[in-house]
């Protein structure tokens, strides 16, 4: 959102941060705690409001996504996003240091060309990611998903329709 990207209007904005504070109400936007030890990727604006840049915000993002605003919203942000810091989002990936995040990353990032991410970046994703078979979402086991061999992922066959045709494709 603070990019200005969403999709969607919040009514909820999560605030990660180390130290723990009340989760709070301003004016019909509602305040929730998120705890994080992460400390990188983060730049401060006026008024010491800190926001991640755009490369960590695109990792929690798709490290989340099903547990914040879901799948149709990440894609359609992503969609937006011109060009990223491909060495922020590796250097990024290793501090995570989660091999999922590797899969999750490498194959929803591998639908967008417009990132202009190399082979390099791709390369590194497919090396980090272990030998676990793992699905991209909970859930997913209902929709018949595809087993992509190349990132050990069951995910949807067809990423990109969930944003083309307008939403989740069981809708």
């Amino acid at each position: 959102a603070y990019y200005g990207m969403a999709n969607q209007v919040f009514n909820e904005v999560l605030v990660s941060s180390t130290k723990k504070f009340k989760e709070f109400e301003f004016e019909g936007v509602n305040y929730r705690y998120l705890p994080t030890q992460l400390t990188f990727g983060i730049t401060e604006f006026a008024m010491s409001i800190r926001v991640t840049d755009m490369e960590r915000t695109i990792l929690d993002n798709i490290k989340d996504f099903s547990k914040h605003s879901g799948l149709e919203e990440l894609l359609h942000c992503l969609s937006m996003v011109t060009l990223v810091d491909q060495s922020k989002l590796l250097t990024y990936l290793e501090k995570y240091g989660n091999q999922f995040l590797y899969q999750k990353a490498g194959y929803i990032l591998y639908y967008f060309p417009s990132m202009k991410l190399s082979d390099e970046f791709f390369h590194t994703c497919k090396d980090k990611i272990g030998k676990s078979r793992r699905y991209l979402y909970e859930g997913i086991q209902q929709e018949s998903p595809k087993y992509i061999s190349e990132w050990q992922l069951y995910a949807p066959e067809n990423l990109l329709m969930r944003v083309e045709d307008g939403g989740d494709i069981l809708v």
